[in-house]
């Protein structure tokens, strides 16, 4: 073999990025899984594994996976990350929030997730917030502005019928 095993993590990992941005999902779960082989005590290869079964909708598996990084890695931004994202809608926020290393908390990569499961649990003015801030940080990801965007918008919606029948 010509590349190391840490040339072949990345390079796995890079294809499995590919896959996912072309929708080819499974293809991209098996590489991030596939890449882990080469590098399995990288923090960032225990993420992508625990990513992986995130995107192949095993969240269960994934939200295992990356709470066995999270006590080996209790301070990788990556890992933790992906522990929020997994984190099943029964864990409360207040718990995620708790775990996270002060230096770690304005993370861009903790704050979008952070932002992601206050928005799918209602809390759109904390999700707002939190976007807010990983914009701030990475005003270049393009998803960060979309986040931000559907946080809005949810806070300015009514949020039951009857509010929709309120006078205007």
């Amino acid at each position: 073999d010509v590349l190391s095993p840490r040339q072949k993590f990345r390079a796995l990992t890079n294809w499995a990025i590919a896959n996912y941005l072309r929708g080819e999902l499974e293809k991209a779960a098996g590489r991030f899984i596939e890449a882990k082989e080469f590098q399995p005590d990288d923090a960032t290869a225990l993420a992508n594994e625990a990513r992986a079964y995130q995107i192949v909708g095993e969240g269960h598996r994934a939200f295992e996976l990356a709470e066995a990084a999270r006590f080996r890695f209790s301070h990788s931004a990556v890992v933790l990350a992906v522990w929020i994202k997994a984190a099943p809608p029964s864990t409360p926020f207040q718990t995620l929030e708790a775990v996270l290393p002060p230096l770690l908390a304005s993370d861009p990569d903790i704050t979008t997730a952070l932002s992601e499961q206050a928005l799918i649990r209602g809390m759109y003015a904390k999700a707002e917030e939190l976007a807010r801030k990983a914009a701030l940080k990475r005003p270049d990801w393009s998803y960060v502005w979309t986040l931000l965007a559907e946080c809005i918008m949810k806070s300015e919606l009514p949020q039951t019928v009857e509010d929709y029948g309120g006078p205007i």
